[in-house]
């Protein structure tokens, strides 16, 4: 069996003797996988991103809002950030209508 490279430019050896309804199958398999690669890279070149602001912040001395609940006993700390999760709802819905409406034009 004989390696051939597709017009895409990607190696398609496991598709060469296969024909009918299985070679579809099998080359819209070949993309999925290409495009599931692609997606994975993005979402971890923002969760490293995302990573980064959080630090950058920690480290800058922001550790929530006011309103934030937070206790501290001696055993035990709990940290509720309401009024963080608020703002970052907030901000999160603008982003998506804006994106909407910019998508619709």
């Amino acid at each position: 069996m004989r390696n051939v490279v597709s017009r895409t430019g990607y190696s398609s050896f496991w598709t060469e003797e296969v024909t009918g309804p299985l070679k579809r199958t099998l080359r819209g398999l070949q993309f999925f996988v290409i495009d599931t690669g692609k997606i994975l890279i993005l979402l971890g070149i923002a969760l490293a991103i995302i990573g980064a602001i959080v630090w950058g912040l920690g480290r800058a001395g922001f550790h929530g809002l006011p309103g934030d609940v937070s206790y501290q006993g001696r055993n035990v700390r709990i940290y509720f950030p309401i009024v963080s999760c608020v703002v970052l709802s907030v901000l999160l819905t603008l982003g998506m209508w804006i994106w909407q409406w910019l998508r619709s034009r």
